[in-house]
């Protein structure tokens, strides 16, 4: 009993010190109390201290509870926390998160995205209906470049699938869908993995005649988008369902 007594107190103390519990793979996170009520399988959480808290906002799946304290935080899937509604629990449920700050800026640019790739794809129909496409594929045409075919599909290839994507995300955002961030990341990697091959390729095919602006505007996105989609509290706070 002697040797089990400084274990014991160890555990109460670092008990105290913790907020609650997170699961990072299901993104759940309960306080401390009701990680003690709840029977569920406790493998795999990670105990969340005040020095987390103070870097992030977590709530209590449970019972709404947000760290840190007097934060505007969300209940799970269930909306505001009830701290912002005075407690009242179920008023708490009936409110979702809305879309504003420079979300809005970001809501407008995914509804003008699928409408650029649209007039891009339009435009690459005129290429095989008025005669371009032969010109740059017949091999005995002044016009022609070895690979600038292949070069060309794959331009249209790419576009019809981040146009598929692009509904996609426009949807979840929309739906507040907490696979949002991560596929927008997705997707934002994707654009730029595929403009730096379709510069490249150019750059290549066309002997170094090709425009750098789809790019540097790919990477300038990318600089800004992603870190917000990692770091940013209205993000957490917004895509929870």
């Amino acid at each position: 009993m002697v040797e089990w007594k400084p274990i014991t107190i160890k555990f109460v103390l670092n008990m105290e010190k913790e907020l609650g519990w997170y699961k990072e793979s299901i993104d759940r996170f309960f306080c401390r109390d009701c990680f003690q009520a709840e029977k569920i399988e406790k493998e795999g959480y990670q105990p969340i201290v005040r020095e987390d808290a103070e870097k992030d906002i977590f709530t209590c799946d449970k019972c709404g509870k947000v760290f840190p304290e007097g934060e505007q935080g969300f209940a799970g899937s269930e909306g505001v926390s009830p701290q912002a509604m005075g407690g009242d629990i179920e008023a708490a449920k009936r409110i979702k998160p809305e879309i504003r700050s420079w979300l809005i800026l970001l809501a407008i640019v995914l509804v003008a995205i699928p409408l650029m790739y649209l007039y891009s794809l339009i435009d690459f129909i005129s290429i095989f209906t008025d005669g371009t496409w032969k010109l740059i594929t017949d091999t005995d045409s002044i016009y022609y470049a070895p690979g600038r075919g292949g070069h060309i599909i794959f331009e249209i290839i790419g576009q019809i699938v981040a146009l598929f994507a692009s509904f996609y995300l426009l949807f979840i955002f929309f739906k507040k869908s907490k696979r949002f961030p991560k596929f927008f990341i997705i997707y934002m990697v994707f654009c730029l993995i595929y403009n730096i091959i379709d510069f490249v390729a150019g750059w290549v095919i066309l002997d170094g005649a090709v425009d750098s602006t789809y790019l540097r505007n790919s990477i300038i996105s990318s600089c800004i988008w992603i870190p917000c989609m990692i770091k940013s509290k209205l993000v957490k706070g917004t895509f929870i369902n």
